[in-house]
């Protein structure tokens, strides 16, 4: 039994660390105020022809067919002089990819989270002694373990961007469609790789402190508890406790 709760909690803390990582994605690519800032850095309205404002707007039905609240992309505005149509039949198609990914996404999430809340929940059920000692040891090794490969992931993206996007690509998608020239598409100027660099470096800050938060207070914790225990084994000298 006290494998199997240790088990449990291992189990318990991976699913916390993903869920945390996918509400990480979540938050930072749906924050319209990124987006206002990543513009205005990198000049992206005039780049593509149409005003800031219209940019934003444009912004805002992309990220709410994404979420799922528009049942089709089809998006006019101003550009160049002339209203049009924004995205053409490849990035619709594209968009539509990234729309099932992200629902997919956002499924595991809540899922995830309801079934790392009963792992925990049975996990420390089963632990009879020092409940709070095993579950924070279980988290600080699952953190840890996890950590170092998401360092190497960063790494990787810190060292050569564009190939990490591109395995992150070939990975998550089944065709092509995500390959756009920027000389005609506007969805890629209006997310070119230094935007999405800049994105994966602010989900990388949200989800450090999502999953160290609570890795320091495991170890705190655990140091805590080690030092609590160290001083109860400490034996009087002889005759101590009759000393007036």
């Amino acid at each position: 039994m006290r494998r199997l709760s240790g088990f449990l909690a291992a189990a318990a803390s991976v699913l916390f660390i993903l869920c945390a990582l996918l509400t990480a994605v979540d938050l930072c690519c749906f924050d319209l105020d990124f987006y206002d800032s990543e513009y205005r850095k990198l000049d992206t309205a005039r780049t593509i022809g149409i005003g800031h404002t219209g940019l934003m707007t444009v912004t805002e039905a992309l990220l709410d067919y994404t979420r799922g609240g528009a049942e089709e992309l089809d998006v006019q505005a101003e550009i160049n002089g002339h209203n049009v149509a924004v995205f053409n039949e490849r990035e619709v198609a594209h968009m539509a990819d990234v729309r099932s990914l992200y629902t997919a996404a956002m499924t595991v999430r809540n899922l995830g989270l309801a079934l790392c809340v009963l792992l925990f929940a049975v996990s420390l059920f089963i632990f009879k002694k020092e409940r709070l000692r095993r579950i924070s040891k279980c988290y600080f090794v699952g953190a840890v373990v996890c950590l170092v490969l998401f360092g190497a992931a960063v790494l990787w993206a810190g060292i050569d961007f564009n190939s990490f996007w591109t395995a992150f690509h070939q990975l998550f998608f089944t065709n092509d469609l995500w390959q756009l020239d920027s000389s005609s598409s506007v969805l890629i100027n209006m997310v070119p790789a230094q935007f999405f660099y800049d994105l994966v470096m602010r989900i990388v800050r949200m989800f450090a402190v999502f999953v160290g938060v609570p890795l320091l207070l495991a170890l705190g914790y655990l140091v805590y508890h080690r030092i609590r225990r160290r001083s109860l084994l400490v034996i009087p000298e002889k005759g101590e406790g009759n000393a007036k």
